[in-house]
């Protein structure tokens, strides 16, 4: 026994001494691995480090084998202003004395002050004679908008301040015959709303007992627990030369839009001289009074009709963006998400983009959004410029604000500027690439957004194309098929109540698209039964009212150059005699090509009942069929302006017609 136990021993021994040695080769060769890993980290974090410095973002992984980007010759021709070329103009126009410009913090309506600043598109020939040819680089120029309130009459007018690094001229710009804008017609800015806000603080001191034995304890002036707050509307006025303000109250709550009272102010700014801004009217409860004294007069001696309109449950709040009711799924999953399983396609060199073919520059336009610019697709540029220009809601209702009011143009509204910091996972995919904006509105010094834009490849969850050969006899001949995806560029505007998610998409194969979705909140009004022919209620006062989204775009086409022309493709339904069958006849559509002849002749109303072709195409250049080059504009969603063009409203929006 003791021999066999000494064996069995010595066997366990070199069995432990075996695995010491196979785990100290493990652990050798672990080091060695992680040392060689380390490496890569090391080199992968200044390679990424350096794409940031050019694209503002690390982005591309070392799977891609991507060079990295070089600045393109389109750098700086298209690019936002820099915050160093905005305080450069803005010094520059302040430290002119024939202008007079105070700084915005030192302003008021009655002063000349900067209002936006912001860059200037070089004209499209000398843009191309520089990208195309030996065209000299067009200088960067800033567009300015100074409120004159000091002029006599108040006047706004625009500049054009070049170059933007460092600005040694300026010149008015002209906009059609004119060189300044309407006072009455300028965008409201901070220096207004603060007298407007002064106007509402002494009113509502006055019928401080009105509204807070009507709204069950919400006041304005002075509140600390249960407080109202104010919007403002638009139109202005509903002729020439007014600007009223239709001014609506709301509790002052998570969702406020949708927390309307039944008090409306109509407020009189017009000229620049404020201790002339007065109060028109009054309404409270379906009724019109001239001042606050006198409603409140009629209050308390009870000639007038009253309300009370309890506290809403806060408890949950309806208007919050709470989740109420059970989770869905209710054992918490994550959604799927996007995997980019070799690295980005695309590559990124300030803001200049390209991707499977692709390339564009894009900025953000303060005053309206995203513009693109120069987009190529294998070389061969197909469009100048892509660019938002105007959102318009038109909506309906009773009350003073819904008749005269709440006709919105959203540049009004900051589409262009109201942009906050997109949430990764939710605003964007986990895998985008994001980009800072820089804005110059109604404030005294640039502001940065950081993460405003995003960009992001998308998987669409669809096939681009795919086609089972069918033997019909139960089996294929052949399968062929491929995956859709495309490159999203978007941002998000909150100029109000909605949130526009704008998207440009880029897809492999030569298709661009641009998409618009609205979130947010529901404009809201106070619920009366007068509403009900305009809308529905949604809670116990609040109610939606019916109104359209029509999206303006400026899509300029040069389709194997500039020499481009376009025609209507309509499709229209023939009768003729069949020539196969010899007294028989034939009902079928037919294609009706009509190239138009000028810009009038181009105009064009959606009409449901005629379908049409949009196209767009080269007189000169032809593909290998043959056929004249060209591209379709195709309108998926369509919303046509029902309003007739003889109401005044519309030549606000006549590009809706």
């Amino acid at each position: 026994m003791a021999s066999l136990k000494s064996a069995k021993g010595d066997r366990e021994r070199k069995l432990l001494i075996s695995a010491v040695v196979f785990l100290a080769i493990v652990c050798i060769a672990l080091v060695i691995a992680l040392a060689i890993v380390a490496s890569k980290i090391s080199d992968d974090g200044s390679k990424s480090k350096s794409k940031e410095n050019d694209s503002g973002k690390g982005f591309c992984s070392e799977i891609t084998k991507f060079p990295d980007p070089k600045p393109p010759k389109s750098n700086g021709v298209f690019d936002d202003l820099s915050e160093e070329e905005i305080n450069a103009v803005k010094k520059y126009l302040i430290n002119n004395k024939e202008l007079s410009i105070v700084p915005f913090k030192d302003a008021n309506v009655n002063t000349n002050y900067i209002y936006l600043i912001e860059f200037q598109s070089p004209p499209k020939q000398q843009a191309l004679a520089y990208l195309d040819g030996n065209g000299s680089k067009p200088d960067r120029k800033a567009r300015v908008v100074v409120y004159m309130g000091a002029m006599d009459p108040p006047v706004v007018q625009e500049y054009l301040v070049y170059p933007a690094a460092e600005p040694k001229t300026h010149e008015k710009r002209l906009l059609g015959k004119n060189s300044t804008i309407p006072f009455h017609t300028r965008v409201g800015d901070n220096h207004e709303m603060d007298v407007i806000e002064q106007a509402m603080t002494n009113l509502t001191t006055t019928l401080q007992q009105v509204l807070s034995e009507s709204y069950d304890g919400y006041i304005y002036a002075g509140c600390e627990e249960k407080c109202l707050d104010y919007g403002t509307n638009a139109p202005l006025g509903l002729k020439t030369g007014e600007r009223k303000h239709w001014v609506f109250f709301q509790r002052f709550h998570a969702g406020w839009h949708l927390q309307a009272i039944n008090f409306q102010v109509l407020y009189n700014t017009l000229g620049n001289d404020v201790t002339q801004w007065h109060v028109e009217k009054i309404f409270y409860n379906k009724q019109i009074f001239k001042t606050a004294e006198e409603l409140l007069h009629k209050y308390n001696n009870g000639s007038i009709a009253k309300e009370f309109v309890p506290a809403p449950i806060t408890k949950p709040l309806y208007s919050s963006l709470n989740r109420r009711g059970s989770p869905q799924p209710k054992r918490p999953l994550r959604p799927p998400q996007i995997f980019e399983p070799d690295g980005k396609r695309y590559t990124v060199s300030g803001r200049h983009i390209e991707y499977m073919g692709w390339s564009f520059d894009f900025r953000m336009r303060s005053s309206s959004g995203i513009q693109i610019f120069d987009v190529k697709f294998k070389g061969e540029r197909i469009i100048f410029e892509l660019s938002l220009q105007e959102a318009e809601a038109f909506y309906s209702g009773s009350s003073p604000i819904g008749m005269s009011a709440n006709q919105y143009l959203d540049s009004y509204w900051g589409m262009g500027f109201y942009n906050f910091e997109l949430v990764p996972g939710v605003d964007c995919p986990l895998t985008s690439t994001y980009f800072d904006v820089i804005h110059f509105v109604n404030r005294d010094r640039p502001m940065k957004i950081r993460n405003a834009i995003c960009v992001f490849e998308l998987t669409n969850g669809i096939p681009l194309r795919r086609h089972y050969e069918n033997t019909f006899t139960g089996g294929y001949y052949y399968y062929g098929g491929m995956p859709s995806s495309g490159l999203v560029l978007r941002s998000i505007s909150t100029p109000f109540n909605y949130d526009y998610v704008f998207d440009y998409i880029f897809y492999p194969n030569g298709v661009v698209e641009v998409r618009v979705g609205t979130t947010g909140y529901l404009q809201g009004f106070y619920w009366t039964n007068s509403e009900l022919p305009y809308g529905y209620k949604i809670h116990n006062t609040s109610g939606g009212l019916v109104h359209d989204h029509i999206i303006n775009y400026k899509v300029d086409l040069d389709v194997a150059g500039q020499a481009n022309s376009y025609q209507t493709i309509d499709v229209e339904i023939e009768n003729i005699t069949d020539p196969w069958n010899p007294g028989r006849w034939r009902v079928q559509k037919v294609l009706r090509r009509r190239t138009k002849d000028n810009e009038k002749d181009a105009l064009y109303r959606y009409n449901f009942e005629k379908p049409r072709y949009l196209n767009f195409f080269s007189e000169t250049a032809r593909n290998r069929n043959g056929v004249k080059k060209g591209y379709r504009i195709h309108l998926k969603d369509v919303m046509k302006m029902s309003y007739p063009e003889t109401w005044p409203l519309v030549n606000g929006a006549a590009w809706s017609l």
